[in-house]
This record gives C-alpha cells, structure tokens and sequence, in this order.
C-alpha cells in the first residue's frame, strides 16, 4: 500500500473554487440595460449589467 502525503496551502484553503475557470452566471435574456443582476458565482458576490445602447 502507498500513501502519499498531501500540503494544503493557505491558498488553497482560502479558495473552495478553481479560479482558473469558466462559469455561467446568467443567460443572456437575464442580463439588460433595465437593471443590475445581482449573483454569486463560486462563493464571491458579482453585479452584472448590461450597458445602454447609444441611439444612433
């Protein structure tokens, strides 16, 4: 039988979630210019708008 001893950071125990990665916050229809989308997306809080268009 083989054990392997494994380090845990500090980092790594600061950090549940890979930073290192992609994640869905939202479909595109949740996110418009009418308001801020408030969310959490791998235990950190995000606001999420979309910026008005300008009239051309």
């Amino acid at each position: 039988m083989t054990v392997h001893a494994t380090k845990t950071t500090t980092t790594a125990k600061l950090l549940s979630h890979p930073l290192n990665a992609w994640y869905v916050a939202a479909w595109d229809h949740e996110v418009t210019s009418k308001g801020i989308l408030a969310r959490t997306v791998a235990g950190r809080p995000l606001a999420i708008y979309a910026p008005r268009m300008a009239a051309r």
